[in-house]
This record gives structure tokens, C-alpha cells and sequence, in this order.
């Protein structure tokens, strides 16, 4: 009888974890497990929203890259007609997604600023720019100016190995220069740093306007 009891006693355990599991892990769910869906990112979010605004007049400036061009706020900085088309954080990969948005706008000539952001993933961004600035000259007639990346602030982790990454960086831009590329040359003072010692300061950016005018 006690062992009839005790048999009961396991089969009513084992149906209740049955259940219990079932509850909380669904069988189905298992075998099934359910797949996230696309995830928007803030680069497709960003193109969503450039592709929103009108194309500019023909034969003006667009300024495209990562946060050093966004934050520039080139469309107000600059005084002859341009678009700006930064992106915090774009790679060099990521802002060669963005050459179909600047030809839309038929430039006269095209400002590059990107890179530092594969620097700071330790990544080489030489031949993703190359893809870059091929892909520009064959879907534009502008005239290409590659900027070189800002150094860091010492204060920046790990920034002298960093900026050596950098040099040899801003060594090949200079390589780039032909008869529709130009380089543009930066080497920021601490001044023209701003406090996280990657991005521009006020000064740093009236700097590098003087350096792209003429």
C-alpha cells in the first residue's frame, strides 16, 4: 500500500512540474524559440530623415562623415550653399552607405570627415575609405576634399597608441590627393580640442573653416 502511495505521490510531482513548466518554458517556444524582428538603426533612422528634405540646388558644398561633420553644423557654418550629412558614431563602412543621398544633391564639391570611430573599435579603416572615395568619383563629378582625423587629448584612454593609429591614418589620406581629391590638413592645438578631447571646439572648428577655404 505505502509503495502504491508513493508511486501516486511521484506521478502527481512529475505532472505538476509538467505544468509548471510548460507554464513558464512553452514547449513550443523551445523547439520555436521566436526571432526578433529588423531592428531599425539610428544610420537608417538618419538616412530616413535626409531622404525627407528636399535635394539642395546643384553645384553647392555637402559635408558628410561622423560627429565632426555633425556637429560642425556646416549647412549654417558655411556660407556658400551645403548640406550637412554627419552621423555620430558612422564608420567608414556607414557613411559609404550615405553616397547615393550626396549624389542626390549634384555637389560641386564634397567634404570627407570619418574614421575615427574605427579607430576607436581598433579597427583599419584604409580600405573601407578607399571603397569610399572610388564610390563618390563614380557617382559624382565633385571635387573630393578628404580631411585628416583630430588627433586625441592625452587624456584620452589609451591615446598614444591611438594617435599613432592616427598618423598612419592621416599618412595615407595624404596619399589620396589627385586630380578631383584634395587634402584637407588638421592638427588641432589643445585649445581646439573640446572636453572629451576627440571632438572640436569652437575655436577648433573656425580652424578647420580656414583650412577648407581657398
Amino acid at each position: 500500500m505505502k509503495r502504491i502511495v508513493f508511486i501516486l505521490a511521484v506521478l502527481l510531482a512529475g505532472i505538476a512540474a509538467g505544468v509548471l513548466i510548460q507554464r513558464f518554458f512553452p514547449l513550443g517556444r523551445l523547439l520555436n524559440p521566436v526571432k526578433p524582428g529588423p531592428t531599425v538603426s539610428l544610420l537608417d533612422l538618419r538616412i530616413a530623415s535626409f531622404l525627407s528634405t528636399p535635394a539642395a540646388p546643384p553645384g553647392g558644398t555637402v559635408f558628410v562623415g561622423d560627429s565632426h561633420v555633425e556637429l560642425g553644423r556646416w549647412h549654417e557654418r558655411w556660407t556658400s550653399p551645403a548640406v550637412c550629412r554627419g552621423v555620430s558614431g558612422a564608420t567608414v563602412a556607414q557613411v559609404r552607405s550615405l553616397v547615393p543621398e550626396v549624389a542626390r544633391h549634384r555637389p560641386a564639391t564634397v567634404v570627407i570627415q570619418c574614421g575615427t570611430n574605427d579607430i576607436l573599435a581598433d579597427a583599419d579603416p584604409t580600405a573601407e575609405y578607399t571603397a569610399l572615395v572610388r564610390s563618390l568619383l563614380d557617382t559624382t563629378d565633385a571635387r573630393l576634399v578628404v580631411c585628416e582625423v583630430p588627433t586625441f587629448a592625452a587624456h584620452v584612454t589609451d591615446a598614444e597608441r591611438r594617435n599613432r593609429q592616427i598618423v598612419a591614418f592621416n599618412t595615407y589620406i595624404r596619399t589620396l590627393s589627385g586630380p578631383r581629391v584634395s587634402v584637407c590638413h588638421l592638427t588641432p592645438a589643445d585649445a581646439d580640442r573640446a572636453a572629451d578631447g576627440i571632438h572640436l571646439s569652437p575655436s577648433g572648428y573656425a580652424a578647420w573653416e580656414r583650412a577648407l577655404r581657398p
